[in-house]
């Protein structure tokens, strides 16, 4: 009994829709919780990894085959063919080309990432005013400026002040009367630098972290993320589009199960 030819294509739309419904869900989820969620970048790309392996690991090479079946067919047509040794070399080193790609490609953008903190079903424009104010409760000093930029150094740093020094306790040499001395102290360097990238219409905040150690990063994070509890939008319209997605693709696959079944089980005269 022959294999029905809509099997591969059904598999497929269903390799390639599942993931990236089931990540429209998540973020859906997310987006209508009751607080917002802070992940870090590496992670919060892995999602969107997660949503693209159906058609980089199943779709992708699916049509890679083909194309090669076709050319394999073109070439046996073809007066003077090539010979299968050039034709299997070819084909692996497609084969390897891709994979490379694929995987490089992903290694090096979780690595871009590295630096980024993502935060969801926030008031984006709250997000500023909360970084302040977690800075100022660790005990950070701070410049900020209009493009949401912040410069961060330990406390009493950034601000020039001057140590008095009195010497007038110590032995006077001859000639030197004894006074009062101000030297100013030069201002520390930084400890870390952050950027603030918004997106209001989805309620999302993206953090970008420049020079920062990482403990340094984990103990501003870990204040934030507890300043976050009220600061979750009235109303958060990516919610919305994300489960109406979500459900489209579910749809989608269930009505084409249904539709195969139905091809498979009915007679053709029905």
């Amino acid at each position: 009994m022959s294999a029905n030819p809509a099997l591969p294509i059904l598999i497929t739309l269903l390799v390639s829709l599942f993931p990236i419904a089931l990540y429209c869900q998540l973020l859906a989820s997310i987006n209508r919780g009751a607080t917002p969620v802070m992940v870090r970048g590496v992670w919060d790309f892995s999602g969107v990894l997660f949503a693209a392996s159906g058609i980089l690991l199943w779709t992708a090479p699916a049509m890679l085959t083909t194309l090669y079946h076709r050319s394999f067919q073109r070439n046996l047509a073809e007066e003077a063919p090539r010979s299968f040794e050039t034709i299997w070399e070819l084909w692996w080193l497609l084969w390897a080309g891709y994979y490379v790609l694929v995987i490089g490609g992903s290694v090096f953008l979780l690595w871009l990432r590295r630096h980024t903190t993502a935060i969801y079903n926030i008031q984006s424009d709250m997000a500023e005013s909360l970084i302040a104010t977690t800075l100022q409760r660790l005990g950070f000093d701070f410049a900020q400026n209009a493009q949401h930029q912040f410069l961060i150094t330990p406390a009493k740093s950034l601000a020039p002040h001057n140590v008095s020094a009195d010497i007038s306790a110590l032995p006077a040499t001859a000639g030197q009367p004894t006074a009062p001395v101000e030297v100013e102290a030069a201002p520390a360097p930084y400890t870390a630098a952050l950027e603030i990238e918004t997106f209001a219409s989805m309620c999302h905040v993206t953090l970008h972290w420049y020079d920062a150690s990482p403990q340094i990063r984990r103990e501003i994070e870990d204040e934030l993320r507890k300043s976050l509890v009220n600061a979750r939008p009235a109303d958060n319209p990516a919610a919305l589009w994300q489960l109406g997605i979500g459900i489209l693709l579910f749809g989608a696959i269930f009505l084409s199960i249904l539709f195969f079944l139905l091809a498979v089980l009915l007679p053709r005269g029905w």
